[in-house]
Order: structure tokens, then sequence, then C-alpha cells
């Protein structure tokens, strides 16, 4: 009796990570969800609605955030102020703001025309982001239209005021003059916020391919002269960035999506490699413009990695989910969710959030409603993100459980490193 009992627990480990959703996947909102933002307790999702916002630890009843008389594709909140990127009936995707929680925007886009004396509005944003440590701190990427020059904009006041940070550029080689930037999207390493990155596409004379700019200093300059991704093993340009995801622990360590595969660096992004993926050339890969993905670490148990892989409106395959339990080195396909796909604003959004990790939950935002898994919890070790075991639990920097604060050395709690001298 003894054996079988040990035999399965064994079998039950060795099948934890291909039911991970054995629970299934319960849509908890019925309209077309966009990007989503979590805070606190409360997520919000885009919509052409307007906002939606479900307290998930009340239960999954949405209300709506100020007015629904706004095609809303992401957003971004301080206190009861909103940056929100708006889809108008032109198809162009205006930087809005508001101060009264949602009720009234105010349209950005002739102001950051004016900023760059411009004598006609400019039509896209791509992408807008908060700082990690300052919510009020915020960064957009602004452009002519959806295939020119960008331009990253900063605001530190919640964007009533801006000043311009460009970040166009030229690339000369082969086939490559005159080359201009497609849309790009903006990352912060939440935990090293000096550390920034800006990410997407260059349209040259008869191919595509990734652009790419690093910073160690908060965006004021940039590392390395080139603009493209350094594959280790010189693959081809085809891998188009379109969202990144951060080590907890390690400054080193970054994951990135593309269509094409995940690329993972131990330099701080200065190198990369392809760790999962098919590696296909952007010409050679029919799906190339339709795939969407996100990376999310599992900050308390650090080494844990959630990717999802989804196709855009008008493509309606399956949402694929996958686990990484080595921050990202290796990885398990855990399910799928047929004829489900994301609502992107542009045929490949660039750092677009669809999905959310919240207690012990992932919640997804599809053109076919929002979703929640069933509970992550037990793959590993039971937790609960209010719990008061949840908020004392300390790690070492492998990512392995430590009974207690250690008397000395470095340890990681609530996903940042502490040193005890």
């Amino acid at each position: 009796m003894k054996y079988l009992r040990i035999f399965a627990v064994m079998l039950c480990s060795f099948s934890l990570p291909m039911s991970l959703f054995a629970q299934g996947w319960e849509r908890i909102g019925d309209f077309h969800g966009k990007g989503v933002a979590l805070y606190g307790d409360s997520l919000f999702v885009g919509s052409p609605e307007g906002i939606k916002v479900c307290d998930l630890a009340r239960g999954a009843t949405w209300n709506d955030y100020g007015t629904t008389d706004i095609n809303v594709v992401e957003l971004v909140k301080h206190q009861n102020k909103v940056l929100a990127i708006e889809e108008t009936e032109r198809r162009e995707w205006h930087l809005v703001r508001s101060e009264d929680g949602g009720n009234t925007y105010e349209n950005l886009m002739p102001l950051f025309a004016e900023m760059l004396e411009r004598n006609y509005p400019l039509k896209y944003v791509s992408n807008v982001v908060q700082h990690p440590s300052n919510s009020a701190h915020v960064y957009a990427a602004v452009s002519t239209d959806g295939y020119a020059v960008h331009y990253l904009f900063e605001s530190q006041d919640f964007g009533e005021t801006w000043k311009v940070k460009r970040f166009d550029s030229e690339w000369t080689g082969d086939r490559w003059e005159p080359s201009l930037l497609g849309p790009c999207g903006i990352s912060i390493n939440p935990y090293y916020p000096e550390m920034g990155y800006i990410y997407g596409r260059m349209i040259g004379v008869d191919v595509i391919r990734n652009y790419y700019r690093r910073s160690t200093d908060g965006f004021n300059s940039y590392t390395g002269d080139d603009y493209r991704l350094v594959i280790e093993d010189d693959r081809p340009s085809g891998f188009i960035p379109s969202a990144m995801a951060f080590s907890p622990v390690d400054k080193n360590t970054v994951l990135m999506y593309t269509a094409n595969g995940i690329l993972r660096s131990t330099d701080g992004g200065a190198t990369w490699r392809l760790v999962y993926g098919e590696g296909l050339k952007s010409s050679g890969n029919p799906d190339y413009h339709t795939r969407q993905g996100q990376v999310i670490f599992d900050k308390e148990r650090p080494q844990r990695v959630y990717w999802m892989e989804s196709y855009t409106l008008g493509t309606p395959k399956n949402t694929l989910f996958y686990m990484s339990d080595d921050a990202g080195l290796t990885w398990t396909e855990l399910e799928k969710l047929e004829n489900i796909c994301v609502y992107t604003y542009d045929t490949f959004s660039y750092n677009q959030p669809f999905m959310a990790l919240y207690n012990g939950q992932l919640y997804l935002s599809t053109y076919n409603g929002v979703y929640v898994s069933g509970s992550l919890l037990g793959i590993d070790m039971p937790r609960n993100s209010n719990s008061d075991d949840a908020n004392t639990a300390v790690y070492d920097l492998q990512g392995r459980r430590l009974k207690s604060i250690p008397q000395r050395g470095v340890f990681v709690k609530d996903g940042r490193k502490h040193v005890v001298q």
C-alpha cells in the first residue's frame, strides 16, 4: 500500500502540467475584449463600448468605467485619470486623456503634432506604458501613419505635459535605403526600470525585418549602433518582436514573443537565441501577420512563466497556452481554447496586453469575450496571492522556496531581491 501511494503521487506529479486547466475556462465577460490592465483587485478591459471594470475579489461582475461612447484599445490608469488608445471610425488610433474617471476625454494628437511642428495631425499611437515605480510617468509611441517614422513621447504628470524623445532611424544596409519604422511597442523592466526597450518592424524595399533598440538609462541613450535583434546563430530577420517579459530575480533574463517563436536573452537583451518555435522567415510563413502573443512571469514563483499565442481577428483558430518552470528555457504545451482569437487594433499589435495573472488564475481578453482559467494552484505548491503565506514567501535566486529568510545572502520576496549582510 505504501508503494502504491508513492506511485500515485508520482503519477499525479507527471500529469499535472498537462492538466493545468483541468477545471476548464469560464467566460466571465460577453463583450469584445481588447487590452487589459490590472490595478489591485480590479481588472480594466478596453472594448468597443468603452472601458469595462471588474472587481476580481468580489466576483465576475462588470461595470462601465465612464462613458461607453468610445472604442478603447488599451489603457493605463493613475488615480481617477485615464490615458487610452481610441480606435476611430477612420481606423486611426489616437491617444486620449480623461481626468474624470473616463467620462470625458481630450484628444492629444493635435498637441503632439504641434510639438513636432507639423501642419497636419498625427494619426497613430501603437503603445502607451507606465513607468513601473511611478504611475504618473508614462511613455507613448506616436507616428504620422501606420508605417512611418515614430516618436517616443514622455510625460511625468500623466499626460498633462509632454516632451519628445525621438527614436526614428534609417537603415542603410542592403535593400534598406530608404526604410521606415512600422508600429512599435515599448517595454520597461518592472524590476529594473532603467532598462527600456523599443521594438517592432521596419519596412524595406521588398522585405520586412525587425526593429529593436535597447536603453539602460531610461531611454536617454541606446546601446549598440544597429537597429535589429542580434540572434546568436545569425537567423533571418523575420523575428518581429511584439511582447516582452522580465525575470523577477535576474535583470539579465528577458523573454521576447515573436510570431516565429520565443526568444530568450541572458544578457539583458543584448543578444538573443530561439528557445521555442519555428524560426521561419516572414516571407515563408503564411501565418506571420496573424499570430499574436504574450508572456508573463509569475513573480511569486520566479522561474514560472506562462505564454499565450493567439490569432488576430479574422483568423479564428485556436489560442494556445504554454508553461515554463525554468525561466523560459524549455516549454510545455498546456491547453488550447478552440476558435478563440484576440482583438488587435493593428494587423500585428505591439506590447498590447491581452492577459493578466491574478490570485492563481489567468484572465484572457479576446474578441469572443473575457475568460478566466481554472486554478493554476497545485501544479507546484498551493498559494494564494492575498494570503499571509504568499506575502511572506521567500525564494533563492533559482526560484526555490526557502523555509525562512536567510541570515545572510540574497533572497527574493514579492518579486524583488533583498540582501542580508
